[in-house]
């Protein structure tokens, strides 16, 4: 079942962690109780390698090896 994540406010605003609110929304799987999303999410290996390799290439601007 596909649902749309609702990003915690404290980083819903431009002014607040954009690097959070990217994790979040791009690469974070969120937590349920009974089956019903619970607001607490959590990066899985692959999201953690997937995210760095965004942030090192893209943000750093560091490419190949």
């Amino acid at each position: 079942m596909y649902y749309k994540k609702k990003i915690p406010e404290h980083f819903s605003k431009d002014s607040d962690d954009l690097l959070v609110r990217s994790l979040i929304t791009k690469y974070a799987v969120e937590g349920r109780v009974n089956g019903k999303p619970n607001g607490q999410f959590y990066l899985q290996k692959k999201a953690v390698s997937d995210a760095s390799y965004e942030i090192v290439n893209n943000l750093l601007g560091y490419k190949g090896a």
